[in-house]
């Protein structure tokens, strides 16, 4: 099978912040807090007679509720919005909800119900900023949803992350559904990870089932990492990334990613980062 290497976006420069405020709280355990990402990128295609351009990869403003209820248990809300693609001028984009889900931890279990992101999102290693590869089998498929139920279990040596997207048939959210659960473990300083998903993109449609595992290294200098997925009757997707400090203000990320359709030519895509962290300013 034939292979390709693309190379395929120059990022000349990029402003990328994310901060987090406490807006409100009071002595009855109620706290209101606002984060923001903005993402800014000065980017060129690598073709020709390709320009440089503004590209806005995140305008998202997120508002996060919480109630404590006791020492075991805490009550949350998150609602988020994004303006990015109303920043790049796509014809009739505005704000979106993002997400808008509520939920409840009670000791090591946390469970969300709303519009949120599934289980296998937090699937991989790669770690590039902007690629036009899908980076993992579940990228490639439907990896959030309107009607998701989320649990999670945090344990000292293992974590397991489990979602469905409902149906709904019949109602304003209507879409497939899907099943997806992660596992993740740790042995000092090597982390395993398992993703499954069963998913079906509309109501009539059949169940397509994909999986994959990941491995990550820190080893104090440098972290190195790999992952493996596969769709069925679809692409196999992996990776290769790693991230060192050059200085105590800068970041190298390194990557490559390989995807192997199922009947069309296998291609790859690397990519470097370097990210710059301005000193904190002493009062």
């Amino acid at each position: 099978m034939k292979k390709t290497l693309i190379v395929s976006v120059i990022t000349a420069a990029m402003f990328n912040t994310v901060n987090a405020a406490e807006i409100y709280s009071n002595d009855k355990g109620f706290s209101y807090e606002v984060e923001g990402d903005l993402q800014v990128q000065l980017r060129k295609d690598f073709e020709d007679g390709a320009n440089l351009g503004v590209e806005f990869d995140d305008l998202e403003l997120e508002n996060i509720f919480n109630y404590h209820i006791n020492e075991r248990s805490n009550m949350f809300a998150v609602l988020s919005f994004d303006s990015a693609d109303a920043a790049n001028g796509e014809s009739d984009a505005g704000t979106e909800l993002s997400d808008a889900y509520i939920g409840l931890t009670y000791d090591n279990f946390t469970l969300s119900i709303g519009k949120q992101d599934y289980a296998i999102d937090d699937f991989g290693v790669e770690e590039s900023y902007e690629m036009n590869s899908d980076s993992s089998g579940f990228d490639a498929q439907e990896d959030d949803g309107d009607d998701v139920i989320l649990v999670q279990y945090e344990h000292q040596y293992f974590t397991l992350v489990a979602s469905t997207d409902l149906e709904s048939e019949g109602t304003d959210s209507e879409s497939g559904k899907s099943y997806d659960l992660l596992a993740i473990t740790s042995i000092n300083n090597l982390e395993l990870m398992v993703g499954y998903q069963s998913q079906a993109e509309s109501i009539d449609a059949e169940m397509t089932d994909t999986y994959g595992i990941s491995l990550f290294y820190d080893a104090d200098f440098a972290t190195f990492g790999g992952d493996y997925s596969k769709v069925e009757n679809g692409s196999a997707i992996y990776n290769l990334a790693s991230t060192f400090k050059a200085t105590d203000s800068v970041e190298v990320r390194l990557g490559y990613v390989g995807v192997e359709p199922e009947e069309d030519d296998s291609y790859g895509e690397w990519y470097t980062n370097v990210t710059y962290k301005f000193l904190s300013r002493k009062n």
